[in-house]
């Protein structure tokens, strides 16, 4: 789940392969389609009857990684804890969470 997980998969095999580290294209795709997300990183954790996806995304620990993570979820219907102090706001008036409000 997440874009950013594709195209971090998609440099990787690219790098692999530019690099002509001797390994196949064949290997590259049987390999890709084992990987798991890591704990806490995009992780779905529960699908419920009313179609809602819970995911644990808790190493997301600024805007900027919530704010990727909120692109990856592609209009599902999702819950969607946050909490906490935004680590850097830009002024006094505001908290630093401006840029969640597009993605969600």
């Amino acid at each position: 789940m997440g874009r950013h997980n594709y195209y971090n998969v998609a440099v990787a095999a690219l790098s692999v392969l530019g690099l002509d580290m001797g390994i196949d294209t064949e290997a590259i795709s049987s390999t890709i389609e084992k990987l798991r997300v890591p704990p806490h990183r995009m992780q779905i954790v529960h699908k419920d009857s009313y179609e809602v996806t819970w995911i644990d995304d808790s190493k997301a620990t600024n805007v900027e990684a919530t704010y990727i993570g909120l692109l990856g979820l592609n209009e599902q219907k999702s819950v969607i804890p946050l909490g906490g102090l935004a680590k850097v706001s830009n002024s006094q008036e505001s908290d630093g969470f401006e840029p969640l409000v597009e993605p969600l």
